[in-house]
């Protein structure tokens, strides 16, 4: 499975399996995108989050 992640309304990055990293963020409020699909079905959901200097954010995203 392939899906994207789009950081910020930024160029999205493709990824595949079920997770990704990300780095070198500047702290603030960030949106994030994911666009995949399932069994040939345009799925799509996005968040803001708050990203704090010097910790690791997790964030958990679900295509339904």
């Amino acid at each position: 499975m392939h899906w994207t992640l789009s950081i910020d309304d930024g160029n999205p990055m493709r990824h595949s399996g079920k997770t990704a990293a990300v780095t070198g963020m500047a702290p603030g409020v960030h949106k994030f995108k994911v666009e995949g699909s399932i069994q040939n079905r345009a799925k799509r959901t996005e968040v803001a989050q708050s990203v704090t200097a010097g910790t690791v954010a997790t964030l958990e995203l679900v295509l339904a």
